[in-house]
């Protein structure tokens, strides 16, 4: 009786690290950006929103599930869904790249119909990473 609890133990114990091993490998690997939309700060004007492109490819083992994606300034710190002056929100574009074009022209030319949300997308190699930036002017009391 001992012997086949010892037995079981060990295989429950080599199953769940080959489980977290495998799940740890899996996940392993790099993000890179191919591409890079900007436009300069004297095009925004409050209230329209501009969606700006990024290629991006995916090399690893597996095929790792997006949760949220965080832009970073110069400085280091993380820019929020709502900054200072600008509104942003991250989708992913699976069969057209968008890059620099106002809204009017995303909604006239059918392309926000192929924007999907970051939140559990699942990576598969190459994607586009599609920004939609709002300036927003803060008026103080």
């Amino acid at each position: 009786m001992k012997r086949l609890i010892v037995t079981m133990l060990v295989f429950i114990i080599v199953g769940i690290g080959s489980f977290w091993t495998f799940d740890y490998v899996s996940r392993d690997g790099d993000f890179t950006k191919w591409s890079h939309t900007t436009m300069g700060y004297e095009h925004y004007k409050e209230g329209k929103k501009y969606y700006l492109g990024y290629d991006i490819n995916w090399e690893g083992i597996g095929k790792p599930t997006l949760e949220k994606v965080e832009f970073i300034k110069k400085d280091g710190t993380i820019v929020a869904k709502d900054d200072d002056e600008f509104k942003n929100e991250p989708y992913i574009a699976k069969n057209r790249n968008i890059s620099g074009l106002d809204e009017e022209s995303v909604l006239e030319e059918g392309k926000h119909e192929d924007l999907t949300d970051i939140k559990n997308y699942q990576v598969d190699e190459d994607f586009h990473l599609i920004l939609a930036a709002q300036y927003i002017q803060r008026h103080d009391s």
